[in-house]
């Protein structure tokens, strides 16, 4: 698990997902838009994150390396402050499930960043600045 190291941005983004290409490219768009970020690995890390760090948004691959992306989400929908705490969840199919509290953006692989972007920008509030 890391922290941006020092980095200034008003908003947080904890980001978990296991595939280190991904999580790079990923994490460099959040640092584009000058985010914060914090990553995890697994739901775990991602689970002692929300612990640890105030953040405004989870990105989230549906296949954290010690559980299932639903097991993730439903344990942070169990913390009270948590509950509204906007996700985006990549998926390789179309995502079914409806998961407690809101709200929640699923992007299909492979991940469009221009699709991504606009959902962090819309999740955040950010308008017209991305």
């Amino acid at each position: 698990m890391a922290d941006c190291g020092g980095h200034t941005a008003q908003k947080t983004v904890l980001l978990v997902v296991n595939q280190a290409d991904d999580r790079d490219m990923f994490s460099d768009l959040m640092h584009e838009l000058d985010l914060a970020v914090v990553s995890a690995e697994s739901g775990a890390e991602a689970i002692r994150a929300l612990e640890d760090y105030p953040v405004d948004l989870l990105v989230m691959d549906i296949r954290p390396s010690d559980m299932h992306g639903w097991q993730l989400l439903s344990k942070v929908r169990e913390i009270d402050r948590l509950r509204q705490l906007p996700v985006i969840v990549i998926t390789e199919q179309n995502a079914a499930a409806v998961i407690a509290g809101k709200p929640v953006i699923y992007i299909l692989r492979p991940v469009s960043i221009a699709r991504l972007r606009k959902s962090i920008a819309s999740m955040l509030g950010l308008g017209s600045t991305v």
